[in-house]
């Protein structure tokens, strides 16, 4: 008798939980406030020689690593708020790479975007939650050469991702952006253009935390 007792002592408050908690990844997507912390991989990026007083050619922006944040705040079961920051540190290169090395380095470069916009969530089952977000803000193109400015525009970006669920609180972050910057003419800093349109692209994954 005492061990039955005992048993229900046991069993009840654990029933209890489990009602409340079916499952720790049992949540809904768009309710949650996101923190998500990411590396990445951007590629693309061309300066014409009509859009930059650096040089006297068209130099691409090579590719290499990113590090970004998000926050994502739930404003409706349709969509939340996102804000959002990526730095890349990278160079500007001639793009004439050769069987025996890449392209020539001509002067580093840091590319950091802040923006703002909306993710839209589709599909939210328990494990996996994809998403669609748009953004815009300002793009810093800041080049490292001696009695040349950094230059602030107008960027936007747009991707597609999901976040997979781990645990109730983590997830996994995996998207694909897109971003344009417009670099309209001017003759501020070092941006000088008849060409308005500077695009590149972003592999990223990351860690996701829910609150």
């Amino acid at each position: 008798m005492r061990k039955f007792l005992l048993l229900l002592l046991i069993l009840i408050p654990a029933t209890s939980f489990a009602q409340r908690y079916p499952d720790q990844r049992d949540h809904r997507f768009h309710d949650t406030t996101d923190l998500s912390l990411w590396g990445g991989y951007r590629y693309g990026g061309t300066l014409t020689a009509d859009q930059a007083n650096l040089f006297n050619q068209d130099v691409d922006v090579a590719s290499s690593g990113s590090i970004g944040a998000a926050i994502d705040l739930p404003i409706s079961p349709m969509f939340k708020v996102e804000l959002m920051l990526s730095n890349q540190h990278s160079h500007f290169t001639t793009g004439d790479a050769t069987l025996f090395g890449p392209g020539v380095n001509l002067a580093n470069v840091n590319i950091t975007y802040y923006q703002a916009g909306l993710l839209f969530p589709f599909d939210d089952t328990r494990d996996v939650h994809p998403y669609f977000v748009a953004t815009a803000g300002m793009a810093s193109i800041d080049p490292r050469v001696p009695q040349v400015s950094s230059a602030t525009r107008f960027a936007a970006s747009g991707g597609v991702g999901a976040r997979f669920q781990l645990t109730r609180e983590v997830g996994l972050r995996v998207e694909e952006r897109g971003y344009f910057t417009s670099l309209p003419q001017t003759n501020e800093c070092f941006a000088c253009s008849n060409r308005n349109g500077f695009f590149q692209g972003e592999t990223n994954v990351g860690i996701s935390f829910s609150f």
